[in-house]
């Protein structure tokens, strides 16, 4: 991970004001677009329209696979990938000087990907059923047009059934999920890469519609990358492979990206905590869940992943408001429009529950008005209670919810870790007061070792605090002191 990297972060309060909304009105608006749908594998015609076979520099690679296009069968919205040995002694060495054991086939999307302020969100998925079996290596991943890195491996399996998620750029971070019946069913493989800011891209992978994983990298900004869809044989799938033919199947790939207009809104695009003004408490991701439909509370802000939101200017003072620990956005239940209901975290799809204006005030504040309901986000009730429900409700004359925005310039600080057990989760816990009696712990994210034992997780220093504290939480729920670690400012 990263030092020195810089947020933008904002304050977000409630109090009683008159709304007036500065300037003129944006007429410009993003657009949702669907780049590939689920038609491009329905016969060759189609399958050729959108994607190009082998790799953009050959036929081979860093595995022990020649590909060849007549090891890629389209045919009724799936696409089969036969990878068979080839039989014949010196069939050559692959760009790293291995020797060549099998013919395969690879494809990948002619139009490379780029993850910018004009393209800030990429959603990309598709359904795969995969051999696990020593020496076969498919995987669908992101690789820089230009050079190495970026990498993303939206799925990788390396020889057995784990699935491994993995972002590069200069050191890995990585994920490692057991999949049962990878080979036999059908599974959904999804990424979701939301902009944060002029230097990092935040990765959200998915396995089934469960978020295994966040990753936060850079390199990826203004970086076009090719899509493979990748069958190689040994290299990480581990030697000798298999003696007979193996299929990779490929159904239901969907890739959509956000194009966003050039103009700006009231608030800078960019990452942000909201925090309550009538109680000092962040808008917070109940219990730090990340499925579909997770209802929204306050908490005391501790600089947690459930506690920051990625803004996008969507236009005409529109905003979208993705979550960063989940990738999902800022959404009202069921898109409803009536009073209390409450709002969630939901899968992308840029519908009117997720857009959000944000109207700036006479004195400096906002409010955050749905642009379905045109109901306001609140805390219900006005609590002041710890983990209170955060609602819609209409505007109530002087008495509705507004904002209050103060950027901060936040420093984020590395943690590194080594001789860790590899695959193995632990959970990162943290607090600001060692000294109290009983310190309150709280979870900031949960650490997966990679295959070496290592991990690097990025944090954020927290404004005010004279010094920070950290532990591992091993699975067994205990922890030692020299799992302890302070890092203060200078």
């Amino acid at each position: 991970m990263k030092f020195g990297l810089q947020y933008c972060k904002v304050i977000i309060g409630i109090f009683a004001g008159i709304v007036c909304v500065a300037g003129m009105p944006d007429t410009s608006i993003a657009a949702w677009n669907t780049v590939v749908d689920g038609t491009s594998f329905n016969n060759v015609t189609a399958f050729q329209g959108k994607w190009s076979y082998d790799y953009p520099y050959g036929p081979v690679h860093n595995g022990g696979a020649r590909m060849n296009q007549t090891n890629v069968t389209v045919s009724s919205g799936m696409v089969t990938l036969t990878s068979s040995p080839t039989n014949t002694p010196n069939e050559g060495t692959n760009q790293d000087g291995a020797p060549i054991h099998y013919n395969s086939g690879t494809f990948y999307l002619t139009q490379p990907i780029t993850i910018n302020q004009q393209y800030p969100i990429w959603d990309i998925s598709a359904q795969f059923k995969v051999p696990v079996i020593k020496g076969t290596w498919p995987a669908i991943w992101l690789d820089g047009v230009n050079s190495w890195p970026p990498e993303s491996d939206i799925m990788e399996y390396k020889g057995n059934s784990n699935c491994w998620q993995n972002t590069y750029d200069g050191s890995w971070q990585t994920q490692i999920t057991p999949v049962q019946a990878a080979d036999t069913s059908w599974h959904t493989y999804r990424l979701v890469a939301v902009l944060e800011n002029t230097t990092n891209v935040d990765f959200h992978y998915y396995i089934d519609g469960v978020m295994e994983s966040e990753q936060t990298s850079t390199t990826f900004v203004g970086s076009p990358c090719w899509l493979f869809i990748d069958y190689e044989m040994e290299g990480a799938g581990g030697t000798p492979g298999p003696n007979y033919a193996t299929y990779v199947y490929v159904s239901n790939i969907v890739i959509k990206c956000e194009a966003v207009s050039a103009a700006t809104g009231p608030i800078a695009d960019g990452v942000y905590k909201m925090i309550a003004r009538n109680t000092g408490d962040s808008l917070d991701v109940l219990n730090q869940n990340t499925t579909i439909g997770s209802d929204l509370d306050q908490k005391p802000y501790n600089g947690g992943l459930n506690e920051q939101w990625t803004l996008t200017y969507l236009g005409n003072s529109l905003y979208n408001i993705i979550g960063r620990q989940s990738g999902r956005a800022l959404g009202v239940i069921n898109a409803s429009i009536t009073n209390g209901a409450g709002a969630d975290i939901e899968d992308y799809a840029e519908s009117n529950d997720q857009k959000w204006q944000i109207s700036a005030t006479a004195d400096g504040y906002y409010e955050l008005i749905n642009a379905n309901s045109s109901k306001v986000l609140e805390v219900s009730d006005n609590s002041f209670v710890n983990a209170a429900v955060i609602d819609q409700w209409f505007a109530a004359g002087a008495s509705h919810p507004q904002l209050t925005i103060q950027p901060l310039s936040q420093t984020n600080f590395a943690l590194i870790g080594a001789f860790g057990v590899p695959g193995l989760s632990y959970m990162m816990t943290g607090t600001s007061n060692l000294s109290a009696a009983g310190p309150d712990w709280e979870t900031v994210t949960n650490i997966v070792f990679d295959i070496n034992g290592n991990f690097s997780s990025t944090n954020e220093v927290i404004a005010g605090t004279s010094s920070q504290f950290f532990q591992l939480v091993l699975p067994s729920g205990s922890w030692a002191s020299n799992q302890q670690r302070t890092f203060r400012k200078p």
